[in-house]
């Protein structure tokens, strides 16, 4: 009985020792793949850092982004209203030069006959009061066309 013991002694130190050698096996297989997942998980974390600064960037682009498209708006607003303006104020030259225009001609066409009345043979003092209003009318031209072109409005 003896040897029945020594040999179930023996058997168990082996496989004490082949448990050993598992178990130190075991715990370098645990801690490489610690080392290996602390490695992992710092690359998660950098990574996970890089997401949210970008996540930042891009939501701060985005509210520059709209705070520019409101401006483009607003830009795009005022050039109708000037373009507006600019239509009306054109309107405005055109009118206001035929005016003038026609005005200088009333002048002209009144001074010829007035003194082609005063001139003809039967005199005609209608012709002194048509040099008047030529002349009446040639001052509000001449007022007309100074004011237009300095800017002044009436």
């Amino acid at each position: 009985m003896n040897n029945e013991n020594a040999e179930e002694i023996v058997r168990i130190r082996l496989e004490l020792t082949e448990v050993k050698t598992n178990l130190r096996h075991a715990e370098i297989t645990i801690r490489d793949k610690t080392q290996e997942f602390d490695k992992v998980n710092t690359i998660l974390k950098e990574n996970e850092e890089k997401l949210k600064r970008t996540i930042e960037e891009l939501n701060s682009l985005n509210t520059t982004y709209e705070v520019l498209k409101e401006r483009h708006r607003q830009i795009v607003i005022k050039l109708a209203q000037k373009e507006k303006n600019i239509k009306k104020q054109k309107t405005t030259v055109v009118l206001r030069s035929l005016i003038t225009s026609a005005l200088f001609l009333l002048s002209t066409v009144l001074a010829g006959f007035g003194i082609n009345t005063l001139t003809s043979i039967n005199s005609n003092p209608v012709g002194w009061v048509m040099i008047c209003l030529a002349a009446i009318t040639y001052v509000f031209a001449t007022y007309e066309s100074i004011s237009f072109t300095t800017g002044e409005s009436k």
